[in-house]
Order: structure tokens, then sequence, then C-alpha cells
């Protein structure tokens, strides 16, 4: 693999490990955008599409978006021209069917098959960072009550307003999305093992996992 090739990477990591920012930086190094299946649902009800108001009556019913849905809108955004060079996904494949039905999309598209990097940090871990977890409504930005300094007293550093906790880090919302990663891990990591898959320790601050993160990247670009 050159970095100037196609790259096609898959995210896998629960909620709290540090998807959103590590795909920053996989993104960046490679130039070519991360896709989240959650952000790709949200701007389609945002925008009032037709898929989007779809999507916003079936889960107003608390059921779960379709495979058929969710496969749905990651063609529709791989046909975009920002893809050309490849793409990261975050977020998805979230079942063996998606994996499998990605592997034959790819396939047909003549992208190659995915480098699949697991950000792997131990469940109960997780659970402290995502209860540590608030929110700015100001300036959006997600900051850690454990890091000390205003975050600790509940005040954004950047500009002063009070912290709220988003609902998805509220503690009952944090045991059910835990448990539910754990049958996905067991499903999806478990097909990527045996393919292009790199395990990479999660846990410890966020510039020692960048570090991580970036070393193994360097070794997958050597080796090509």
């Amino acid at each position: 693999m050159k970095e100037a090739d196609v790259f096609v990477g898959i995210l896998l990591g629960a909620p709290g490990s540090g998807k959103g920012t590590q795909g920053a930086v996989l993104a960046g190094r490679f130039g070519i955008p991360t896709i989240s299946t959650g952000d790709l649902l949200r701007s389609e009800i945002a925008a009032h599409t037709p898929l989007g108001d779809h999507v916003k009556g079936v889960l107003a019913t608390g059921a779960l978006v379709t495979d058929d849905l969710v496969n749905e809108l990651v063609v529709s955004r791989i046909s975009k021209s920002d893809c050309r060079h490849g793409f990261l996904l975050d977020g998805y494949p979230r079942s063996r069917a998606q994996a499998e039905y990605l592997g034959r999309l790819l396939k047909s598209l003549r992208y190659p098959a995915p480098t699949v990097l697991h950000l792997d940090v131990p469940l109960s871990k997780l659970k402290t960072r995502m209860l540590a977890r608030r929110q700015c409504p100001a300036c959006k930005r997600t900051l850690s009550v454990l890091s000390g300094g205003p975050a600790a007293a509940g005040l954004c550093p950047y500009d002063g307003t009070r912290l709220i906790t988003r609902p998805d880090d509220r503690p009952e919302a944090v045991e059910a999305r835990l448990s539910g990663y754990e049958i996905y891990e067991r499903e999806v990591v478990a097909y990527y093992r045996s393919r292009d898959y790199h395990r990479i320790d999660g846990d410890g601050p966020l510039e020692a996992v960048t570090a991580r993160v970036s070393a193994e990247l360097n070794v997958l670009v050597s080796a090509a």
C-alpha cells in the first residue's frame, strides 16, 4: 500500500474508544473523508430528504434502521467524487451481513479490500470514559471531567459555558451501548480477524494512542 494509492479503511472500536479523534489522524494521513453512518443518518434527517424523513419515522417508532437502508446510505456516499482516492468508514459495518455486503460492493466498484484498524479498549475503562464525558452546548466540543482544569468544574475551557451531559452519556444509555457493542465486537471483529486486520491498544493517554496509530500506519505503508 502506498499513501498515494486508493485506501479503504474501517475503524472499529466501542463507543468512547476514541474513533473520532483517531479517524481524523487516519483521514488526514491519506487525504480521504471519514464516513460515519450516524452522521449520514443525521444529515439526511436534518436536510428533510425523502430518505431522512423515512429514517426519522423509523427511529420515532423505536425500531432499528435496517441493513438495506444503511447500505443504501453508504453506496450513495462513496459514489461522491471526494471518495475517489478512498475513504475511512466509522460505525460501519455493524454486522456480519453488512460486512459481507461491503466486501461485494467494494469488489464491484474495484476498490481494494479494506484495511481494518481496531481500537481495542477494555469495556470497564470505556465505561469510566463515557460517564466522564461532557459537551459544551455553545462550541459543541466534547470534553472530559477527568482532564482537570475548568472541565473538572463543569465549565468549557474555551468559552466558559456550563457543560452538559449528552443523553448518550447517561449511565443507563452507556450500559445499553456497551452491552450492544459486545455482540457487535464478537461478530464483526471475528469476521475481519482473518483478513487485513490490525489491533491497536486504545488504552492510555490520547497522545500515546495517536502514536500507536501512526506507528501502525508507518508499518503498513512500508510493507506495501
